[in-house]
């Protein structure tokens, strides 16, 4: 039984990783096809809130895969 839990858990977080590089995925393809993205416009397109679209980005930005600029409103993300 313990086994077994721990299998699910094992599956469940390789599922949940699955998804997420998916999205990054989607987000690299908005930036590639126009240029730039806000972190509004990742809502819209993934439809996720406001903390988990600073999340992918920030991921993006660690990566390397993407660069931050601007202040405030104006913060854009565009390719590495």
């Amino acid at each position: 039984n313990r086994e077994t839990a721990k299998e699910l858990s094992i599956k469940a977080h390789r599922a949940k990783l699955e998804i997420r590089s998916s999205k990054l995925e989607r987000i690299m393809e908005a930036i590639n096809a126009k240029g730039q993205m806000t972190n509004d416009k990742v809502q819209l397109l993934l439809g996720v809130s406001d903390a988990t679209a600073v999340r992918y980005l920030s991921i993006l930005v660690r990566e390397g895969r993407v660069i931050r600029e601007g202040r405030g409103n104006a913060v854009r993300y565009r390719k590495n």
